[in-house]
């Protein structure tokens, strides 16, 4: 029987614990928060147990959680992460947190792609790419999987599944945007085509492979965040949009400022990109400064 532990009890932790329920696993869960998990054990316990061991947090408390267990952590058990963001002190990626503190020898994945939390637990399908250098740790992870309404695909580009859930937060905020301005369909359609243009340009900027943009952890996942009313990136781009200001804070409010500092020197090569600045650091209303670049069709 494999153990599998995750870190963090919230949505994402949760609706995965729930998609593997049911299988020939042991599933344990910590909290932060001890009223989300019933008799919780103490760390050094209960992760030496994990053959898989699953980071369900936060990427701005990823270097946190990690620090807290990661003497705890068997050599051959597995991590992996479906956090999407950037760490906001150092601009790394998850995938370089990951690196810098796991300990020699570990491997470790990225989770990423489609995996709205509501609709998982509702039993809809899901998808994701599990981003790892080896092929061998890929098939471990799949098998996990067999059976469940969560299907995942391969990709070696652990930078770019990195970069695609920064990325997708960032350019979905521009569709809950486009929601507030009461835009059709055409216009999303022209919004979605232009982002994943930009977002290829970035990732051979920034390291990652232009083509990992067209998997589930770049198009698939931007479309099911910028579209869904349960995606705090759309309703923080909504709210934008029609008050002007954001009350929900989502991953691409928060890594915005390093994504702009990532890409220093290089923004004026990115429209979209630009506007979003104009409308999230320099408070622009969403309305005028998009009509330039909807007038520039």
């Amino acid at each position: 029987m494999k153990n599998i532990v995750f870190i963090g009890a919230g949505k994402i932790g949760t609706a995965i614990g729930g998609a593997l329920q049911g299988k020939d696993f042991c599933l344990a869960f910590w909290d932060k928060d001890p009223s989300k998990v019933k008799e919780i054990k103490d760390l050094s316990e209960l992760v030496p147990t994990a053959d898989f061991l699953f980071f369900c947090v936060p990427s701005w408390v990823l270097r946190e959680a990690v620090k807290e267990v990661a003497s705890f952590i068997r050599k051959d058990t597995i991590v992996i992460s479906p956090s999407k963001g950037i760490e906001i002190a150092t601009n790394k990626s998850t995938d370089e947190v990951l690196k810098e503190l796991l300990p020699a020898g570990v491997d470790f994945a990225l989770l990423s792609g489609p995996m709205l939390a509501d609709e998982i637990c509702k039993g809809n399908l899901a998808a994701a790419v599990v981003g790892t250098e080896k092929v061998e740790v890929y098939h471990k992870i799949k098998e996990l999987f067999i059976g469940t309404n969560l299907k995942v695909e391969h990709s070696a580009d652990v930078h770019g599944v990195a970069l695609g859930g920064i990325f997708k937060n960032v350019y979905a905020l521009a569709l809950g945007m486009a929601e507030g301005l009461g835009w059709g369909s055409n216009e999303k359609g022209i919004l979605v085509t232009e982002a994943i243009a930009e977002m290829q340009e970035i990732f051979k900027i920034l390291g990652g492979k232009p083509e990992t943009v067209l998997t589930v952890a770049g198009l698939g996942d931007f479309i099911a965040t910028g579209f869904s009313p349960c995606s705090k990136n759309y309703t923080a781009g909504l709210e934008l949009a029609r008050d002007g200001q954001a009350k929900t804070m989502s991953e691409g409010l928060s890594s915005f400022d390093s994504v702009i500092k990532l890409l220093s020197g290089h923004l004026e090569k990115f429209p979209l990109l630009s506007i979003l600045k104009h409308i999230i650091k320099d408070s622009a209303p969403a309305s005028a400064a998009f009509s330039v670049w909807v007038n520039s069709y």
